[in-house]
């Protein structure tokens, strides 16, 4: 055989070798091309399936405040739907559709459910779930409820500043034994226990507006019930946010998937709400000045509107009746206002409140208590004694809430322009009715009532999604 023979055979035997391994190359690239193709095709219809998911729950929103369900089917706890105008369509061979199912009269809140589908011509299917809760609010007037939806609620900062502090739920009405004092409430429902700590629900919400990372800290608190943020973190970000032993998980939660003691399936992001400014009702011949150790009178309502407040710490009065009370200065309180039973107080403060001492005494239910601050750039301190019963609305306020001695705890829910909780040992129950508090003065028929959202979650794990074709009788 000559050299020449030898040198060709070489030569084409190379020649294949490069061929077929430009050939592997080629179909390598063309299988990571296809794959590339198929993963952003599924990608763009996750993300339509979302947004399809969340217009079916505008719809939803939109029938709440109308409270018109027409073309809704209607089952013994809510209402369900499976086709929308401008939603369920097909285009280019692409199919879309929303199933949504609501229950307005949801205890605590309205909740609802959205399952978006769509569907390539090749029959490629994405499907996606959301779930949302929606506190009960009024457009503009804070007094008619809607405004505590979330239990702790910093429109620019949320700041838990200690160790052993826990944010769980309660329903204050839900009371079979006639209790009266709200500890005695509280301690009869406690028959949950998640990692260790019993409580009674696990709906402790809290949410803060701010879109900075920066303006949340929850330290090492324990955290049993959901968060909304305005800030759109990543997971990364979230060890910013709470501390080496901080923990946020709820009733729902799957407690062997948590990641370091954080449930990311109960963490809402882009979190928004109104909070408009309170403003103090008008008054017709009220009563200028504190007389005597008694404020209204049993079984009467009684209008106050004072220039401001400052109790020694021997300075003590009793609450009877109905009262309201406008004061159009500072409030500071070193001695006791003691509610007595039957009572309640509305409190409307212009200036910085400081409330010290024994302070304010609430032994009942939360809603018998509520405080708004109708000044800007004040501050509110709630310490003391520990032990507060209330509903504080104060968004253009710096609220800071602080125990007394070795532990406190507050049952209620609080808005502020900042929160921030200080001391050790400090327990915050948020009483669930809140939620609802004043509704009977908002009329779904007039236009005032509007739903909004407290809660968002994507259900992506199987434990979690629901069944939308017997969601009508199964309810949420």
């Amino acid at each position: 055989m000559s050299v020449n023979k030898n040198t060709r055979g070489s030569i084409m035997i190379a020649a294949l070798i490069v061929a077929l391994i430009t050939g592997s190359l080629v179909g390598l690239f063309l299988t990571t091309i296809t794959d590339e193709v198929k993963y952003s095709h599924q990608a763009r219809m996750a993300f339509q399936a979302v947004n399809l998911a969340e217009a079916g729950l505008e719809h939803a929103m939109f029938a709440m405040i109308n409270d018109d369900w027409t073309n809704w089917s209607a089952g013994s706890n809510g209402y369900y739907r499976q086709t929308f105008p401008y939603i369920s369509y097909s285009f280019n061979g692409e199919t879309r559709n929303v199933k949504v199912y609501v229950e307005p009269d949801r205890n605590p809140a309205p909740a609802a459910i959205a399952e978006a589908t769509v569907t390539l011509p090749n029959g490629v299917t994405v499907t996606r779930q959301i779930y949302v809760e929606m506190s009960r609010g009024t457009s503009d007037d804070p007094t008619k409820g809607g405004f505590w939806g979330n239990g702790i609620l910093g429109k620019n900062g949320l700041t838990f500043g200690g160790n052993k502090q826990t944010v769980d739920s309660f329903v204050s009405s839900t009371n079979p034994n006639g209790y009266l004092n709200i500890t005695d409430i509280y301690n009869a429902q406690t028959a949950t226990t998640i990692l260790g700590h019993t409580l009674a629900n696990g709906n402790g919400s809290i949410a803060s507006l701010s879109v900075e990372i920066t303006d949340i800290s929850l330290g090492n608190a324990d955290v049993y019930g959901p968060m909304a943020t305005g800030a759109a973190l990543a997971g990364s970000d979230l060890k910013k946010v709470f501390g080496p032993n901080g923990s946020l998980y709820t009733g729902d939660s799957e407690l062997l998937d948590l990641n370091n003691g954080i449930d990311h399936n109960h963490i809402a992001y882009d979190f928004e709400a109104d909070l408009p400014d309170p403003v103090a009702p008008e008054m017709v011949g009220p009563i200028t000045s504190l007389s005597g150790s008694t404020i209204g009178a049993a079984g009467s309502e009684t209008e106050y509107l004072i220039p401001s407040m400052d109790l020694g710490s021997k300075d003590s009065y009793t609450v009877q009746g109905k009262v309201t009370m406008i004061i159009d200065g500072a409030m500071t309180v070193k001695g006791e206002i003691n509610l007595a039973e039957g009572a309640s107080l509305e409190l409307y403060v212009k200036g910085d409140i400081d409330i010290g001492g024994n302070g304010l005494v609430n032994s009942y239910q939360p809603a018998n208590l509520v405080i708004f601050n109708t000044g800007k750039g004040t501050s509110i301190k709630l310490h003391g004694n520990g032990f507060l019963s209330a509903a504080v609305y104060a968004p253009n306020s710096d609220v800071s809430l602080r125990g007394g001695g070795t532990s406190g705890a507050m049952f209620g829910a609080v808005v502020g322009d900042t929160v921030t909780f200080s001391g050790n040992n400090y327990d915050f129950h948020y009483d669930e009715d809140l939620a609802n508090f004043g509704d009977d003065d908002a009329d779904p028929d007039d236009g005032s009532f509007i739903p909004e959202v407290s809660n968002w979650v994507e259900l992506t794990a199987a434990s979690e999604k629901k069944n939308m074709a017997t969601i009508l009788t199964d309810g949420l």
